[in-house]
């Protein structure tokens, strides 16, 4: 009889163990795996000033976070507190600071400036929005190349053409490249040679061709017959001689290899002046005048 009655007490302990052993990993699974979250996120933080993101959770997380369906976005541009987001092609505005998607009306967006962006719809055509959503010009662009001064550039059949974005034609499109200089002038592309021209009336504003042209603000760079040369607005010439160089800077590695930056009031380019060696250059746009740091 004892050692029944010891049986059946060993027997009720036992599965009284096994019921808390398997308790104890019911518990176990929901607070390690139910309650985890396998989701990944973008996360827009603020480091040492600057927003960044990542997909790794920071410390202090200060802007929101997005979940990522399978691959994260990646940010291709910042304008204030929007950035443009794109994923498998297809991009959008989202306010990282409200963590809402500030604009999806379109399905590419590209910042040409800190206002505005060019914007693509389902039909692939283009136009002009500026960051408070307003439809600056028409959609009615196969491709847009470029925006400023009220000018849009864009290419069509493979030629280069200029409108107001009122929609009114500046000039149609016929030409191999067209850089906007102002507001009053570009340039133009025509085997192989740029002119520059009138927005009003697209006249020539003189006779000179050139092998290139790199405009900003009232400073032209220009190439000609493997000469540097820098113009005011007036096409008048800052230097009181021009920089002989090796290339002609008709080819895009070539015009690559200038390397042209801005910072602040000055003006750095690098010129091939031999078959291995180059100059930079560093002209002054206040005091127009030029140096070379070799």
């Amino acid at each position: 009889m004892i050692r029944k009655n010891l049986w059946k007490i060993v027997s009720f302990i036992g599965i009284m163990l096994s019921l808390i052993v398997i308790l104890y990993l019911v518990v176990l699974y929901k607070v390690t795996w139910e309650t985890r979250d396998f989701n990944t996120y973008l996360y827009f933080y603020d480091c040492n000033g600057v927003v960044c993101n990542s997909t790794t959770k920071p410390k202090n997380i200060k802007y929101n976070k997005i979940i990522c369906d399978g691959d994260c976005p990646y940010v291709s541009a910042f304008v204030d507190n929007i950035v443009v987001l794109t994923k498998n092609d297809i991009s959008w505005l989202y306010d990282y600071k409200t963590g809402e998607i500030y604009n999806n009306k379109y399905i590419r967006y590209e910042l040409i400036d800190n206002n505005n962006f060019i914007v693509t719809d389902n039909n692939s055509m283009q136009g002009i929005m500026n960051r408070e959503g307003e439809l600056i010009t028409l959609i009615n662009y196969s491709e847009i190349i470029d925006y400023d001064y009220g000018l849009v550039v864009y290419k069509e059949d493979g030629k280069y053409g200029i409108d107001y974005d009122s929609g009114e034609e500046v000039m149609s499109p016929k030409y191999e490249d067209i850089i906007l200089i102002d507001n009053t002038m570009y340039a133009a592309l025509a085997n192989n040679k740029y002119q520059i021209y009138n927005v009003v009336n697209g006249a020539p504003k003189n006779n000179v061709k050139y092998d290139y042209i790199w405009p900003s603000g009232d400073v032209l760079l220009v190439v000609k017959d493997k000469q540097l040369d820098i113009l005011n607005n007036r096409l008048e010439s800052n230097l009181l001689m021009k920089i002989k160089t090796y290339f002609g800077y008709v080819k895009k590695s070539e015009r690559e290899s200038l390397k042209i930056r801005m910072e602040d009031n000055f003006i750095y380019f690098n010129i091939k002046v031999n078959n291995v060696e180059y100059i930079e250059y560093k002209y002054d746009i206040i005091n127009k005048k030029i140096s070379n740091n070799n």
